[in-house]
C-alpha cells in the first residue's frame, strides 16, 4: 500500500502541474486585453484547456489524499511542492 501511496504522490505533483499550465494556457487565450471583467469567469468555465485543469486539480487533490493516509505528511507536502518544478519544466 505504500507504494500505492508513493505513486499518489507522484500523480499528485504531475496533476497540479499540468493543471497549472493548462489554466494558463486557457487564461491566455480567452483573456482579450489587460482587464478583468466579471464574464472572464464565464468564458473560462467555458474552454476546454481551463476545465481539464480543473478537473487534474480535483484528480491531484484525491491523489494527495490517498498518499496523506499511507505516508507521512512531510513526504506529500515534498511531493505537492515539486508540481512548481513541473509547471516550470512545462
Amino acid at each position: 500500500m505504500v507504494v500505492a501511496a508513493a505513486l499518489g504522490a507522484v500523480v499528485t505533483a504531475l496533476c497540479y502541474g499540468i493543471g497549472a499550465v493548462l489554466q494558463a494556457v486557457a487564461m491566455r487565450a480567452g483573456a482579450p486585453g489587460d482587464s478583468l471583467d466579471a464574464r472572464l469567469v464565464v468564458r473560462m468555465l467555458s474552454r476546454l484547456p481551463y476545465l481539464a485543469g480543473l478537473a487534474l486539480d480535483g484528480l491531484g487533490f484525491l491523489a494527495s489524499l490517498l498518499a496523506l493516509r499511507h505516508l507521512p505528511l512531510f513526504l506529500v507536502q515534498a511531493a505537492v511542492a515539486a508540481s512548481v518544478g513541473i509547471t516550470a519544466l512545462l
